[in-house]
């Protein structure tokens, strides 16, 4: 059974973060809901770099399972993924 955790926004002067955890999940299914429901969209004129990361939480061990990281420029364009390549619209 999957379970939604919070999405959480961290703002520093020059990064956005945008961090999706996903309870007995994959990292994927989290950074595809990031892109799904737009969640650093908001943050596409700030003049920051845009940093999205899915993470998968393993409630039996507790534990951070893994997670993917990508890095989006300001036009939307992902310019650094560990897995797979989107676009922000």
């Amino acid at each position: 059974m999957t379970q939604l955790l919070p999405v959480m926004h961290i703002l520093g002067e020059a990064q956005a973060s945008v961090i999706e955890f996903k309870l007995n999940d994959t990292k994927e299914a989290a950074l595809q809901q990031i892109h799904d429901k737009q969640y650093a969209q908001k943050y596409q004129n700030s003049g920051k770099e845009i940093i999205l990361l899915g993470v998968e939480f393993d409630q039996q061990t507790r534990h951070i399972g893994d997670h993917v990281e990508q890095r989006v420029e300001q036009k939307g364009e992902v310019v650094f993924d560990r897995l797979i390549l989107f676009t922000i619209t």
